[in-house]
């Protein structure tokens, strides 16, 4: 793999042409002219790729330029343990983006291409502890709490509460790019208690509304999927990592990024 960042990579495309030798000049500049793009868009993850679909489509001319030798950036699947055996190399899970236009009106026809099949797994996701305690994530509330309660009764009732309250957030400020600096902040269901926990660290948080340290790691955890520390303030939204995983679930890729 080579060592050549973005910018080296965009610098030397762009400086390509002058390095001919004479005979190629003429050669060059035609190319040069006919080669013209409205957007250079520098990496093919994709986020890239999706942005210059969506230009292609609106009917501009787009180059994408990308320096490792595979595209796809966080989602790619590739063969690294034994031959045969895909793995995703980052990402394992579309929880965002299933419910972006891009996949739930399918704008850029990617179900034509395998893209947009999905299984909603069920249990969420089980954490294991070393000492052999564990957390289950249903989609069923009761069921999860079973699982919360078997080391803490209140953690349980805790967690059915969390569950409530943040439904009830979500649904005061979905469609609301304002958020609580609206109009509408009035609407929302303890909006001050809310900007307090999302000010907090999602350490400082966890630890308050948990007794249990099951609890607190199994949201750090999750938490920190976003490569954010848990002790930064302003993370107090990790605290919730358990709830929204409980409330939405982890659709997965029905092996459309390898093919």
């Amino acid at each position: 793999m080579s060592g050549i960042t973005r910018r080296g990579f965009v610098k030397g495309a762009a400086l390509a042409p002058l390095a001919l030798t004479t005979p190629f000049t003429s050669m060059a500049q035609q190319s040069a002219t006919a080669e013209r793009f409205d957007v250079v868009v520098a990496g093919a993850g994709h986020n890239s790729l999706v942005c210059a679909a969506y230009l292609a489509k609106a009917g501009f001319k787009i180059l994408v330029l990308e320096g490792r030798p595979t595209i796809g950036g966080g989602v790619k699947t590739a063969e690294v343990c034994l031959p045969g055996f895909k793995e995703d190399l980052c990402s394992s899970v579309h929880s965002g983006i299933s419910n972006n236009p891009l996949m739930r009106n399918n704008e850029l026809n990617l179900r034509d291409y395998g893209y947009g099949e999905y299984i909603e797994s069920d249990p969420v996701m089980h954490i294991p502890f070393l000492d052999g305690a564990s957390i289950t994530v249903w989609r069923d509330l009761d069921r999860t709490c079973e699982t919360i309660a078997r080391f803490s009764k209140k953690d349980a009732e805790t967690f059915r509460r969390m569950v409530a309250e943040f439904t009830a957030y979500t649904a005061a400020t979905r469609g609301n790019p304002g958020g609580e600096s609206s109009d509408s902040a009035a609407k929302i269901p303890k909006a001050g208690v809310w900007r307090r926990r999302f000010a907090m660290s999602g350490y400082d948080l966890v630890s308050e509304i948990y007794e249990s340290d099951y609890m607190r790691r199994a949201n750090l955890v999750c938490g920190h999927f976003g490569s954010v520390p848990g002790g930064d303030p302003g993370t107090g939204n990790q605290a919730f990592s358990l709830v929204v995983q409980q409330i939405s679930g982890r659709v997965i890729p029905k092996a459309a990024r390898a093919r």
